[in-house]
């Protein structure tokens, strides 16, 4: 769950009740926003993108549906297309 750029994970927390009844739920804060580490800038979708693509790595997450407001989720499709090209396709 990717909240909006200037935004954070609370974002999501009218929709976690319900979808959490049918769905793992994992809101996150990216980097420079909410709880997260804000380490100096300027950020790029490249570094959202890769922030997210290792923790679902480091969760071990493999296929996932990702919900997000329309100009982050170009943080999830680099993911499927390029920022773990060094992993081997797990099915």
């Amino acid at each position: 769950m990717l909240h909006g750029l200037g935004s954070c994970a609370d974002d999501w927390v009218y929709q976690l009740p319900d979808l959490g009844r049918h769905f793992r739920c994992l809101p996150l804060d990216l980097r420079g926003h909410g709880l997260s580490d804000k380490p100096p800038g300027p950020y790029s979708m490249a570094q959202f993108a890769a922030d997210v693509s290792g923790l679902l790595h480091t969760l071990d997450i493999g296929p996932a549906h990702v919900l997000g407001s329309p100009r982050v989720m170009c943080c999830a499709r680099p993911r499927a297309a390029c920022v773990r090209c060094a992993d081997p396709p797990r099915t």
